[in-house]
């Protein structure tokens, strides 16, 4: 499978083993390339950005600067995080050792990537710095804590928890471990919206869709019945999802609602088992997004 950069021009309640258990690595096989669209539906072969001969790199995501990423690697064997320049050149090591690390996220500022880890047998979020070594522990409550996503302004992170009944749920705390509360039942992998910051998004499940509910209060809107957990990404102004069946990018305007194929995938593209599946930059300019390896295959490099 690969892991692919993708340049634009333009264009039930859930439960825990399913919605949240995401540190295995199930799908070997992944590659990092970059895939750049001249302006159409479309695109030419994918290059390999990473070199990675035990192919099992994912979940990748994009810095805010859009200058670098970071992502999941068992190159070693036990999962690591890694980060790269957007170009893939400069790949590093940047927390490892743990057990069932998860896909990382970016602050705001690029200044952190934080993540999720195993620690004393129960899954815990932590952050790493890119300029400073050493790993900074984000207290939460005794139960697995996974998915973790700054807020827009960096001073807190989502992330999903398991309920009091064995589901899914999303909840806050503070980057200094200060103000936690769980802020949407049923409900997985959530993110605030980049245009407003008013809106948080949110999957459900595997084949959820992906909700919208005002971060000021109100009831949660349905924003599209595509997508689900991994497969959906937000720049700053655009919620862009995966629909698998169609094998395309979808891009829906925040502001307006409007839907527009933003880029139809290789026909050997599927779903990964583990990691996040989609990511986009800031400015729309490229995507983070795995693929099997027969996408790539004879392509130049």
């Amino acid at each position: 499978m690969l892991l692919i950069l993708l340049a634009l021009a333009g264009c039930n309640t859930p439960r825990t083993d399913r919605a949240i258990e995401l540190g295995v690595n199930v799908s070997p096989g992944l590659n990092l390339y970059r895939l750049v669209v001249a302006g159409r539906v479309g695109a030419p072969p994918p290059k390999l950005v990473v070199a990675n001969g035990a192919g099992d790199d994912d979940s990748g995501r994009i810095a805010p600067d859009g200058n670098w990423f970071a992502f999941r690697t068992h190159r070693a064997g036990l999962a690591e995080i890694w980060i790269a320049r957007k170009d893939g050149t400069g790949a590093r090591r940047l927390a490892a050792g743990m057990e069932e690390m998860g896909a990382p996220s970016w602050s705001p500022d690029a200044k952190w990537v934080v993540f999720q880890a195993r620690k004393s047998g129960v899954v815990r979020l932590f952050a790493a710095s890119p300029s400073a070594p050493g790993l900074r522990e984000i207290a939460t409550p005794p139960t697995p804590s996974r998915q973790p996503v700054f807020s827009r302004d960096g001073k807190s992170i989502y992330f999903t928890q398991q309920d009091a009944g064995g589901g899914a749920q999303v909840a806050r705390v503070g980057f200094d471990g200060r103000g936690y509360a769980v802020v949407r039942e049923a409900a997985t992998e959530a993110e605030e919206s980049g245009s407003d910051g008013g809106t948080l998004y949110y999957s459900s499940g595997p084949s959820s869709g992906i909700f919208g509910v005002p971060l000021a209060g109100g009831k949660p809107k349905r924003v599209t019945p595509l997508g689900g957990d991994r497969q959906w990404a937000l720049s700053r102004e655009a919620l862009f999802v995966l629909d698998a069946q169609q094998k395309a990018v979808v891009r829906i305007d925040l502001k307006t609602g409007h839907q527009s194929a933003a880029f139809v995938l290789p026909a050997t593209f599927r779903l990964p088992a583990t990691g996040r599946a989609l990511d986009v930059s800031a400015d729309e300019t490229w995507y983070l997004l795995p693929l099997d390896d027969g996408a790539a295959a004879g392509q130049p490099k």
